[in-house]
């Protein structure tokens, strides 16, 4: 299968201070388009909570602006999910995929502001290995996690190259920022960390055994810089909220 074939690109989105402005997830649709030009793109728009009602009426309007977008085919191959109550990144995605809205066997997990960098990504080798079982997800890094950061947080054994080639370091837990993963990982994390209803990053997932052949969790470690998306912050402004574990 081509990576466009065996990948759902999946985007959750919820309300924040600069909407109705869509330019930051303008800038995250093009930057994986870039990459996946043809792939099928899942939108899941999360209802809002007490402490955003203020956001509301721009968060509406952010909302008609892409589903008038995508519904008229302007990004194309792409559909949506609108969800009423508030249900966040976790249970929309377990709610997609018991709607069988996500039939590919990959998904690419893409938060609204985490734009790829455009440097060049092994997406065939990645969905091979995925496709084979080697891993169950690969993340990509952060700017900040260069080589020295990343190898003095993890033993010279965690580096491994996989049997298409691809560069990686095993990791012990998990994390939204993106990544590609096997749909039946994803089903599974979100099923069995029913709890984890804020952020599936939690205390629960920390230290999960490599070994285990159902969490085998990696992270793309190609030559040079490590980083392969960068941060526009949608949460920054006056009306930030804390993190809620």
């Amino acid at each position: 299968m081509t990576p466009d074939e065996a990948i759902t690109i999946v985007t959750t989105t919820s309300p924040i201070p600069s909407h109705p402005s869509t330019w930051i997830i303008d800038a995250t649709y093009k930057s994986v388009r870039t990459y996946l030009p043809t792939a099928k793109y899942l939108f899941l728009f999360d209802g809002v909570r007490q402490e955003q009602e203020h956001l509301r009426k721009g968060y509406e309007e952010y909302k008609a602006i892409l589903t008038k977008r995508i519904d008229g085919g302007e990004w194309t191959n792409s559909e949506y999910i609108l969800f009423d109550e508030f249900t966040h990144q976790a249970g929309m995605i377990r709610g997609a995929l018991h709607l069988d809205r996500i039939l590919t066997p990959l998904i690419l997990w893409m938060e609204h502001d985490f734009p790829f960098n455009g440097f060049p990504i092994d997406w065939s080798g990645i969905v091979s290995t995925l496709l084979d079982n080697e891993v169950c997800y690969v993340r990509f890094a952060l700017p900040e996690e260069n080589w020295t950061t990343v190898r003095a947080a993890h033993l010279r054994e965690d580096e491994m190259v996989s049997r298409h080639g691809v560069p990686m370091m095993r990791l012990m837990n998990f994390s939204s920022l993106p990544n590609i993963s096997r749909t039946d990982f994803i089903l599974r994390l979100t099923e069995i960390f029913r709890e984890a209803k804020i952020h599936l990053e939690c205390e629960a997932t920390e230290g999960i055994a490599y070994h285990e052949k159902n969490w085998r969790l990696a992270l793309y470690t190609p030559a040079g810089d490590l980083a392969r998306f960068y941060s526009l912050d949608g949460r920054a402004g006056p009306t930030k909220l804390p993190m809620v574990l």
